[in-house]
This record gives structure tokens, C-alpha cells and sequence, in this order.
């Protein structure tokens, strides 16, 4: 499940059979960069463009329009609204079994991440493999057009971390 799912507009119970059922594992998958996150959010609005195919020969999908510019008060409230899930998520099943795996650890390497959430389950590792791939591979500089204008913003911020490493 995503954060904001089911969508406001229909039922949510699930959320209440899985809090209160207390061995239901939970997995939550988080993205460390969030910088990175909100960027990949905007281009997929505004591509319209959530995923991609390895298989699917679509020529050079990295230029194709991804250019974006980011309004700082937006990534302030965005970084702060995503932390705040990640803090509620951690203290709503804190008496569930718990996993965090971030996104980062998936793309850099799946297999040992996916082993960890394995043995959280109490399976036996399984080889994975997936037909997906990473659509935005250009650094943060070269995708968010006020790059610069963001790092100055929040140089002195508890969010400056998040400009250290420009590869989302």
C-alpha cells in the first residue's frame, strides 16, 4: 500500500484490519533521497510516464521532456509531509515485525535487498529478476532546472543532506 491509499474516496478499513492484526509483517519501502522523490513525482505528472519497460525500445527516454523547475516552499512541505509519514507509519506498527528497505538499496542491488524482506518473512531467498527500469538516470542537476537555486535554499536546512549526491 501507498501512503495516501485507498484513494480518500473509498474505503479504508484496510487500515484497520492491518494495525490491529499484529503479525502482519510490514514492509515499508521509503526512498532516501526525497529530493530525488519529489523530482520523480513531478516528471511522472508531467510525462504522464510512471514506468518503464526494458523490453519496450522507446529510443532515448532520458531526454524526453523531463526538465523540471521546483518551487522551494513545495519541496519544504513535500520532504516534511513524507517524513511525517514516515514517522507515523513506524509508530502506528511499531508492534508489527518491521522492515524498512529503501528504494536506493532496490536499484543498486535488488537481490540483497529482496533477501533481507525474504527472511523477514521467514522464506528462503528466491533470484529475482524484473523487466522494469529506472526511468530518470540523468544526476538532479540535470533534471530539476532551479537544481541550483534548491541547494542555496536549503543550505542551512535539516534538508541539505539531500543535495550531497545529485544521482537520483
Amino acid at each position: 500500500m501507498l501512503y495516501n491509499q485507498p484513494p480518500d474516496n473509498q474505503d479504508k478499513s484496510i487500515w484497520e484490519i492491518i494495525k490491529n492484526d499484529k503479525s502482519i509483517l510490514i514492509v515499508h519501502l521509503k526512498r532516501e533521497n526525497l529530493l530525488a522523490s519529489y523530482a520523480s513525482l513531478k516528471i511522472g505528472h508531467k510525462t504522464g510516464i510512471w514506468k518503464e519497460n526494458i523490453l519496450k525500445d522507446d529510443g532515448d527516454t532520458n531526454h524526453r521532456n523531463n526538465l523540471i523547475d521546483l518551487k522551494p516552499k513545495d519541496c519544504e512541505s513535500y520532504f516534511s509531509l513524507i517524513t511525517d509519514y514516515w514517522e507515523n507509519i513506524s509508530n502506528i506498527y511499531s508492534s508489527h515485525p518491521y522492515i524498512e528497505i529503501f528504494y536506493e538499496d532496490l536499484v543498486n542491488d535488488k537481490q540483497e535487498t529482496l533477501n533481507e524482506v525474504f527472511k523477514a518473512m521467514y522464506l528462503e531467498t528466491y533470484e529475482v529478476s524484473s523487466k522494469m527500469k529506472k526511468q530518470n538516470r540523468e544526476s538532479l542537476e540535470d533534471l530539476i532546472e532551479n537544481y541550483g537555486e534548491l541547494k542555496t535554499y536549503f543550505k542551512r536546512t535539516k534538508w541539505h543532506y539531500l543535495f550531497k549526491n545529485s544521482h537520483p
